[in-house]
């Protein structure tokens, strides 16, 4: 199954989420730039390595949404970053 530029799949070996960066054909064999947003690197992958959401069992935009602020947050995590959230709250005069 060809998957393009712009996708989110599922990265067998790495049990992870990427996004497909470029499709490359070399000598016969299909190869994927793809991003690796927890360890925020672009790596190269052969396609049988790749399996699109639906095969993953991730079909759900909102699990979707889960693992990819989860990265986010593990990335943050390993390095000296101050993470915090911002809340806004509007309090009614009484």
């Amino acid at each position: 199954m060809m998957m393009n530029p712009g996708e989110w799949v599922w990265v067998s070996e790495q049990q992870q989420l990427c996004r497909i960066v470029e499709v490359q054909s070399l000598w016969g064999q299909t190869l994927y730039r793809v991003w690796l947003p927890t360890q925020d690197t672009i790596v190269r992958i052969a396609a049988d390595k790749l399996q699109p959401l639906t095969e993953a069992g991730l079909t759900s935009p909102a699990e979707i949404a889960y693992i990819a602020a989860a990265a986010r947050v593990a990335d943050a995590l390993t390095k000296d970053v101050l993470l915090a959230v911002h809340i806004s709250l509007t309090f009614a005069n009484i």
